[in-house]
């Protein structure tokens, strides 16, 4: 006879499960935690629940490379910093434009659920993420200059920021 357990039992299971999550994927042989195509198909779903867009898939296999990058990244190239590996994933999803709408979005969120399920916080502001998000679409970045932005936070974006607004004072 199972008895059922309180959300109190679950929530603290998952707290602990954050707090060991290094030692967890030692144990599981893994370095990090990847989305899967279907995660981001969801992830771009809700947003555009949430915010009345278009959901659909443009090219299913657009998904898979642009989630399949990350990994690729790691074994092929040594990559280990996750935020090399998610800049990657964000980089490709706004480049590859798999969905029909909500690609910048659906890129954004991917990018920081991937990293904050790696136990890692994104600590950047609104307007610099939709900046990093427009520099790319537009192609005013390259996929190593969002790694570089990424892997050094917040002081790298407002420098980029400041060197950006400097050469496109009417911008």
């Amino acid at each position: 006879m199972s008895e059922k357990l309180s959300p109190l039992f679950y929530e603290r299971v998952k707290d602990v499960i954050q707090k060991r999550k290094e030692v967890l994927l030692k144990l599981a042989e893994k370095e990090f935690i990847e989305l899967t195509a279907e995660e981001v198909i969801e992830i771009n779903r809700i947003i555009m629940l949430e915010h009345k867009g278009i959901f659909g898939v443009r090219d299913r296999n657009l998904v898979e490379s642009s989630v399949s990058a990350i990994l690729n990244k790691h074994l092929y190239e040594g990559e280990k910093n996750l935020f090399a590996l998610g800049s990657v994933l964000f980089f490709r999803i706004i480049k590859n434009h798999p969905f029909i709408d909500g690609n910048k979005r659906t890129a954004l969120i991917s990018l920081e659920v991937f990293l904050e399920q790696n136990g890692i916080v994104l600590d950047l502001e609104n307007d610099h993420l939709y900046k990093l998000a427009m520099w790319v679409a537009k192609g005013e970045l390259s996929e190593e200059k969002v790694v570089e932005l990424l892997k050094g936070g917040k002081p790298a974006i407002l420098s980029h920021i400041s060197l950006f607004l400097h050469n496109h004072p009417f911008e």
